[in-house]
């Protein structure tokens, strides 16, 4: 029979393919019902002649899917050996060809055949897509790393042993990392710090130097993508164990930001094993961005002098931001753009010159450029707008004698006014900003330790002017008119000092530390030594001018201290928290100043120096004098960290 003519059109209609066809004059052509005559031309002929893949039957037969749904596959470290799992993409029951891409790197490979071959390294959740045919399917496959090491070359007696766990020991305790530490991801291992567990122990949990350490110990971290096991000899200091870089890595690449990652330490001592003892931590799913500024006093770095260090949060080493000049030059009290263009920090030198000076930074975050100096220490912890191109200076109130509250080291001359002004930090003009003498009677504003927040239209301060040292206030600001406005208080500490706010990053909330000292500092974590200031910090919500302690950042959950030591809840000391934003996760909260650990050494009291000193020579009178000194390592510098985002 002769054809009049053959079209035959391929039209996608709610995931089916229909193919229709003008026959001859008998007129049978084909359908697609899989039951109809197709003397003309055949499925198979027609699949031939336009490569157009023809699936017959109901939608569901003719989608793309991925066979096997939704899969686990363990993976155990040693032995290396290949841990595969190979899936197949179907159309209808017809296995066809598919291009296969996985979301993720790290967790392994998978070749044109759908075959997937984990890497070992890494465990979690894997998106599988597979595209054929104009159609996208997905399949998530579940890996679970059984990752296992032996660094201390510890005998399977003991691992044995280990493995079967023990006595309970209440001095066997965690002392470092806090239950409930959140970590980001591409910092280095963190060193795990205990209190003794030498047999017959009992008290409260300890790490006091000379103390018998443990002969052997076995880490257990476990969730859903990841099962570690690593067993440690004794370190360099007794109660401590440094995670391998393998076992860092397993944890927080495995880890979501929404795993429980429980992690369980039992020890061996003297052949009596003690635990486990366990706490859960959360991996954030992004890393910190940019570079942390803070403040040291007597830094070996710069000559044994006050300076302002750097630290990128995935580096271990410091450096130097400001040049010493051999120890000669003390630079504190500083404040840094949030794009890390610029600088602001305490100029002295020896021969009691005392200034403030800006420098620009450079792109590693490397001062290079003086460019103003402001006479008599009067831009200390003043505030960048976040682009760097404005500053706000701090407005401290005249001391007019006898005691002073609140007595912030370090500014001004102390017998007059320093109202509030926002100027060109690079030439030290006012920009003659409005809005600032919105104080009582048309009086200028002081605003006492100011911030800007992340977008740069609200500013945060101490309302001296209200408050006498125990108010937070807020007001906006129109950056393209210099123009302040919109003056609220909204948090008041009627019987603590109340300061060194900071902004959430989506200016809902601000953080600010609150504490008896009206220096704003707790100083010292040394009883009895009297003075002892206490503080803890805040949040305040700015919408409804509502404030309510920041429970877990001041060390207690469900009523109770959950830190280590007696003498540790109510010093969340002292200079401001900065909140940063750790990739597409979360908001995080700094509570300490020094971003890096150091020996925890007990310091005494320093005797209290006069008013409006500079922070240089005020930190010569803290000196430890021979009080213990525990092996914890933790932040323990008193001043704040500033946080740039825009250079790295």
């Amino acid at each position: 029979m002769s054809k009049a003519c053959t079209m035959r059109v391929a039209a996608l209609l709610a995931g089916a393919f229909v193919s229709v066809a003008c026959g001859n004059s008998g007129g049978s052509g084909f359908t697609d019902s899989g039951t109809g005559s197709a003397d003309a031309t055949t499925l198979s002929d027609a699949r031939k002649e336009t490569g157009v893949t023809l699936h017959t039957g109901d939608v569901a037969s003719q989608t793309l899917t991925i066979k096997p749904q939704n899969p686990s596959l363990m993976v155990t470290v040693p032995p290396v050996s290949a841990a595969t799992k190979q899936f197949t993409a179907l159309i209808g029951s017809e296995a066809v060809t598919a291009q296969w891409t996985l979301d993720s790197a790290g967790t392994g490979s998978i070749d044109t055949s759908g075959l997937f071959t984990a890497s070992g390294l890494l465990g979690g959740n894997v998106t599988v897509t597979a595209t054929a045919d104009g159609q996208s399917a997905q399949t998530t496959l579940s890996i679970v790393l059984a990752l296992t090491e032996n660094p201390g070359a510890i005998t399977a007696a003991t691992q044995t042993a280990l493995q079967a766990g023990g006595a309970a020991n209440t001095a066997f305790g965690w002392l470092y990392p806090y239950n409930k530490t959140v970590f980001p991801r591409g910092l280095p291992p963190p060193t795990l710090q205990f209190g003794a567990g030498t047999a017959g122990d009992a008290g409260v949990a300890s790490a006091d130097a000379g103390g018998a350490g443990f002969d052997a110990a076995m880490v257990k971290v476990t969730f859903p993508g990841l099962v570690y096991v690593g067993f440690y000899g004794p370190g360099t200091l007794p109660h401590q164990i440094s995670l391998t870089t393998t076992a860092w890595n397993a944890i927080t690449l495995s880890a979501s930001g929404t795993d429980a990652v429980n992690v369980e330490v039992t020890e061996s001592v003297a052949g009596t094993v003690f635990g486990p003892i366990s706490e859960t931590w959360t991996i954030a799913s992004g890393s910190l961005r940019g570079s942390i500024f803070y403040n040291s006093y007597n830094s070996t770095l710069a000559g044994n002098t006050g300076a302002v260090l750097k630290l990128r949060p995935s580096e271990q080493q410091l450096s130097v931001v400001l040049p010493s000049n051999g120890g000669t030059t003390c630079h504190v009290c500083h404040a840094v753009a949030a794009n890390g263009s610029i600088v602001e920090a305490a100029d002295e030198t020896t021969n009691g010159t005392q200034q403030d000076s800006v420098w620009s930074l450079t792109a590693d975050g490397g001062a290079s450029t003086p460019l103003y100096s402001a006479p008599d220490r009067t831009w200390d912890f003043g505030a960048f707008t976040p682009d760097g191109t404005k500053f706000l200076r701090y407005g401290a109130p005249p001391w007019t004698g006898g005691a002073w509250a609140p007595d912030v080291r370090g500014l001004g001359n102390g017998s007059t006014d320093v109202p509030t002004d926002l100027f060109d930090p690079k030439t030290g003009l006012s920009l003659t900003p409005s809005g600032l003498d919105a104080g009582p009677g048309g009086a200028a504003i002081n605003m006492m330790m100011p911030t800007f927040s992340p977008d740069g239209t609200l500013v945060a301060f101490n309302h001296y002017d209200t408050g006498l040292g125990h108010t937070i206030a807020v007001m906006s600001f129109d950056n393209a008119t210099n123009t302040f406005s919109n003056l609220r208080d909204v948090a008041t500490l009627p019987t603590l000092f109340a300061g060194w706010p900071t902004f959430t990053p989506d200016d809902t909330y601000v953080v600010f530390a609150g504490g008896t000292n009206d220096e704003y500092s707790t100083i010292s974590d040394s009883p009895p030594n009297p003075p002892q200031p206490t503080g803890n910090l805040y949040i305040a919500h700015i919408p409804s001018a509502t404030t309510a302690t920041a429970d877990l950042l001041n060390g207690v959950s469900g009523g109770s201290s959950y830190l280590p030591f007696a003498d540790d809840p109510n010093l969340r000391f002292s200079r401001s928290p900065r909140v940063a934003t750790t990739g597409s996760s979360s908001p995080r909260v700094e509570t300490t100043g020094t971003p890096s650990m150091a020996t925890r050494t007990r310091v005494p009291a320093a005797p209290r120096a006069p008013a409006r000193s500079s922070g240089c020579l005020r930190s010569t009178s803290r000196r430890p004098r021979g009080r213990r000194v525990r092996r914890l390592q933790r932040p323990t510098s008193p001043i704040p960290p500033s946080i740039s985002m825009g250079k790295s």
